[in-house]
């Protein structure tokens, strides 16, 4: 069983680097589904991605600025009442009122160390692809070690 889940492994990662459209799911997932309410695992799912990988956006020209294309955009105010241009998860948390106040439309606005630049799907499909190399290859020798030992 373990050696079938490491071979299975590697099918995976053959497909996600092959077959699957990774970058356009994560990018419909973004502008359609992040912030709607019967969504909500989506949103935090985002935010906790961009948080972590500290990365804003999908890819490419989808960078922090595919956030006034998405539907949580059309409908997001902020407490004041103007429309927020990023969630927080884009902005360094030391600076994060200052994040939300930024104009998408003006990017001299935009400070080093403001927005997250780097954007998730690089940096989240190179996580993703390690993490399923090194668990199927963990899996494959911890089915030769149970063979050998028993």
């Amino acid at each position: 069983m373990l050696f079938i889940g490491g071979i299975m492994g590697f099918v995976f990662r053959y497909q996600v680097i092959n077959y699957i459209p990774l970058n356009l799911k994560m990018l419909t997932s973004l502008r359609e589904l992040y912030g709607t309410h019967d969504m909500e695992k989506i949103t935090n799912a985002w935010d906790q991605l961009q948080s972590n990988f500290k990365c804003c956006g999908v890819n490419g020209t989808d960078d922090f600025h595919v956030w006034r294309t998405t539907k949580w955009f059309m409908h997001e105010k902020n407490e004041t009442g103007e429309k927020q241009q990023l969630p927080s998860s884009c902005c360094f948390p030391s600076r994060v009122k200052e994040c939300l106040a930024v104009d998408l439309s003006s990017d001299d606005q935009i400070s080093p160390g403001l927005i997250y630049t780097d954007t998730c799907y690089e940096i989240f499909l190179n996580d993703l692809l390690h993490v399923m190399g090194a668990a199927a290859w963990l899996s494959i020798a911890n089915s030769f070690v149970q063979v050998l030992l028993n």
